[in-house]
């Protein structure tokens, strides 16, 4: 900030990040096996539950929600990150300190809340 810039250089930090994690969810598509398989994997309990989740991988299904689980998570950190890129200049520093949070933690809450609704309905549905 002191040698270039701005204050809103400063404060579009957080977005930039939230940007880019959105941004590598949604390549992550392109790829066999979506990030959000990886995040699932790493936090299952046991080596059983990690296991049994693998094998899941084989059904269609299976694979098509975790993509849609995937194209979700991206499509919210990259409008979280929008949203905070655009209130940087739209009001004053102190206003956007008040309000990032609550658009970053409002953002991932969101999406925490969609994917527990969301797997609730897939177990029912399976």
């Amino acid at each position: 900030m002191l040698m270039h810039g701005s204050e809103q250089l400063l404060l579009l930090r957080g977005s930039f990040v939230t940007g880019v994690l959105g941004l590598t969810f949604l390549v992550s598509l392109l790829f066999p096996r979506p990030l959000i398989y990886y995040f699932a994997i790493r936090f299952n309990s046991s080596e059983e539950g990690r296991n049994h989740f693998s094998s899941l991988w084989n059904h269609y299904d299976f694979r098509r929600r975790l993509r849609i689980l995937t194209v979700v998570w991206g499509s919210a950190l990259l409008s979280g990150a929008l949203l905070g890129a655009i209130l940087v200049y739209a009001i004053s520093p102190t206003e956007f300190l008040i309000v990032s949070p609550c658009i970053t933690y409002g953002t991932i809450g969101v999406a925490i809340a969609w994917t527990h609704w969301y797997r609730k309905m897939a177990v029912r549905k399976l």
